[in-house]
């Protein structure tokens, strides 16, 4: 959680409904992965350009789900990857979860 915590050095601005709708969207994404019917990861993948929040939304949606065990991988971590490497960094990650039982996970 640490990991999390440090990229939520201030507070989200809910400077328009477009912030809002995210979260919420987050919101119900973490309702599907604590389902006890939901088999694999549950994924979602946030677009725009650079520097607009994107991570600090993830970040914001992975903190409060509470999840006991949550990796957050940032565009940062991904620095220097090629994009067959990166895919292989992401499989890791959900590879590793897997051996993790019960635990949700949030990418």
């Amino acid at each position: 959680m640490e990991e999390v915590e440090r990229l939520l050095s201030g507070s989200i601005i809910l400077f328009n409904n477009s912030v809002q709708e995210i979260l919420n969207s987050g919101s119900l994404l973490v309702q599907q992965a604590r389902a006890a019917d939901c088999r694999g990861l549950v994924s979602v993948l946030l677009e725009g350009p650079p520097n607009t929040g994107k991570t600090a939304l993830a970040a914001e949606i992975a903190k409060s789900s509470e999840f006991p065990f949550i990796k957050l991988v940032t565009p940062e971590d991904m620095v220097g990857y090629s994009e067959t490497a990166k895919c292989a960094l992401l499989r890791k990650v959900g590879q590793n979860k897997r051996t993790t039982k019960n635990y949700p996970n949030t990418l």
